[in-house]
């Protein structure tokens, strides 16, 4: 699994957008924190035919 990271600094907080894509390239997970406190997440599912289902 291929992980992106990727930064956004606002009003002195700095969000931090964590990506996880599988072999396919198609994303599996997605996960914002600020500083160590995850504020977002989402998972990602797919079927045989790779479509999305989560």
């Amino acid at each position: 699994m291929d992980v992106t990271t990727a930064q956004v600094t606002s009003n002195a907080a700095t969000t931090t957008s964590t990506y996880a894509y599988d072999g396919r390239d198609q994303i599996q997970r997605l996960v914002h924190t600020t500083g160590s406190t995850p504020v977002a997440g989402f998972g990602y599912t797919y079927d045989r035919l790779g479509q999305r289902r989560g």
